[in-house]
C-alpha cells in the first residue's frame, strides 16, 4: 500500500514464501543455499515477483545442508 520495496529473504528448507509468492521450484536455479554455501552474490539470485514492490531471495530444499556444510 505504502510501495516501499521490500525484499523478502525465505530461509525456510521447505521454501513456502518461495512457492507462495508464485515461484516454481524446479525453476530455480540458485537460492539462499547458493549465498551461503558457494559464496554467490545475493544480487544475482533476488528474483522479481509478480506483486509489485516485492522481490525475492528464494530457498531451496538444499539449505536443510547448509548447517553441515
Amino acid at each position: 500500500m505504502l510501495e516501499y520495496k521490500t525484499l523478502l529473504v525465505d530461509a525456510d528448507p521447505q521454501a513456502n514464501s518461495t512457492t507462495g509468492t508464485g515461484f516454481d521450484l524446479h525453476n530455480i536455479t540458485q537460492s539462499l543455499y547458493d549465498c551461503m554455501v558457494n559464496e554467490a552474490q545475493a544480487k544475482d539470485i533476488i528474483l522479481k515477483s509478480d506483486i509489485p514492490f516485492l522481490d525475492i531471495l528464494p530457498s531451496h530444499i538444499d539449505l536443510v545442508g547448509a548447517e553441515i556444510e
